[in-house]
């Protein structure tokens, strides 16, 4: 057998460098986005009271809701259903701030009668809010 068949190409070893180094590269990118997806933080804020924004009463010109308004303290949650059934009246359990372009969503959640029930409000740039549920209606704050 003759030396050169015997010795590796120059060719061959640089090209099994750069595929070892290739393999390195993909399981560091890997590894590395892996890790950055456990520790990628909520795309909300959490709060153990109502944002101080949407502390206050709230009411609307829709005749559909005469008599009726939502009323937030920094701890609680009042929703008036007008005259003919008494308030919904709930202890806030825990508050969450998130953008929705063109909104900043709030949502509440609370305790009322035993059951923890949320409610979604969309505050607009403007300070008007709209409840996720029907958000056709615009109520402001006074």
């Amino acid at each position: 057998m003759s030396e050169e068949s015997v010795a590796p190409r120059p060719d061959t070893e640089r090209r099994s460098q750069i595929e070892l180094f290739a393999v390195v590269v993909v399981y560091v990118a890997v590894f590395l986005v892996i890790g950055r997806l456990d520790d990628a933080s909520p795309p909300y804020a959490t709060f153990s009271e109502a944002p101080a924004f949407v502390v206050g009463s709230w009411i609307t010109e829709d005749a559909r809701y005469a008599g009726r308004a939502l009323r937030v303290t920094p701890d609680s949650v009042e929703i008036g259903r007008g005259d003919s059934a008494p308030p919904v009246l709930g202890r806030l359990v825990g508050a969450r701030l998130e953008q929705e372009p063109p909104y900043q969503i709030v949502r509440l959640d609370y305790r009322a009668q035993g059951d923890t029930e949320s409610i979604e409000l969309l505050i607009d740039a403007s300070g008007a809010m709209r409840l996720r549920h029907s958000p056709a209606v615009a109520w402001t704050k006074r």
